[in-house]
């Protein structure tokens, strides 16, 4: 069963560390779709310091979905090149 997510974050193209939350929020991350959006692109995802967790790539006009929930404890930050758009659903701040 999937638990539905209070928030929804979405992160456009060309975007540098978006924080997703407020500086220093522990936040339970619910999924994540990076779509591909006129060729291929990659989305890294960011600690606090802005060191690199994991990244994701699609292809253009391919959705990929990570639907295992994890905790980014003080937050997460997006990186998206030119050509891709991320939504991450997670939890409201400090729950």
């Amino acid at each position: 069963m999937h638990t539905a997510a209070p928030r929804l974050t979405r992160v456009t193209s060309s975007t540098t560390a978006q924080r997703i939350g407020n500086e220093g929020d522990n936040l339970i991350i619910y999924g994540i779709l990076v779509e591909g959006d006129g060729g291929a692109g990659l989305v890294t995802f960011l600690n606090e310091a802005e060191a690199t967790l994991f990244t994701m790539r699609a292809v253009s006009g391919d959705t990929v979905h990570l639907a295992a929930p994890f905790f980014a404890d003080a937050g997460l930050k997006v990186t998206t090149e030119a050509t891709t758009i991320v939504t991450v659903f997670h939890s409201q701040p400090g729950r």
